[in-house]
């Protein structure tokens, strides 16, 4: 009996141990550090202002975006994206790669409507998997290749105000008024 309560403990003490050390955000299995990145595109925009307010952007002309690519230019610590449901604000400037002009851009005002991964994914993928794992008070730049956005390349500015929390938490309460 003495054996059998010892392995007990010991196996609920390697339980917790373990939870402590439990692993960061990720999106569908797939961790948050491993997101592609690419600097090639930060080293050809330059995007000036402060967050939340719509960005000064200049390109290197022509900005070549061969493929889809996002840059962390301002890293979060707020909640992360971790579902493709999961709600959040976000802020967005678009540019043609080619000639720099500015394509259109929300309000950057916090008005804009609450949206999901699935429902810009559904728009443009490259949004949709570029805003994968973000977290609030993150601006990212993202690279849109040819047809994916508009028709010719774009670059977009992108600031996540808000995220919210994936699914309720909390403890259940008995509510008897119903």
């Amino acid at each position: 009996m003495r054996k059998t309560a010892a392995a007990l403990i010991t196996l609920g003490l390697a339980a917790l141990a373990l939870a402590g050390c439990s692993a960061g955000p990720s999106f569908a299995g797939q961790a948050c550090s491993e997101r592609p990145t690419s600097s090639a595109l930060a080293d050809s925009v330059t995007v000036k202002g402060d967050f939340g307010k719509e960005p000064s952007v200049t390109l290197s002309l022509p900005t070549k975006v061969q493929k889809a690519s996002v840059d962390d230019l301002i890293h979060g610590t707020g909640t992360a994206i971790t579902t493709k449901n999961q709600p959040f604000v976000a802020d967005i400037a678009l540019y043609d790669a080619q000639s720099g002009q500015r394509i259109g851009a929300t309000g950057f005002d916090g008005t804009t409507a609450v949206a999901d991964v699935n429902t810009l994914a559904a728009q443009a993928k490259v949004l949709g998997d570029a805003l994968e794992c973000a977290t609030a008070g993150s601006r990212l730049l993202i690279g849109f290749p040819a047809g994916t956005a508009a028709k010719g390349a774009a670059v977009g500015v992108v600031d996540v105000r808000t995220v919210f929390l994936p699914h309720a938490e909390g403890s259940l309460e008995y509510n008897d008024a119903l």
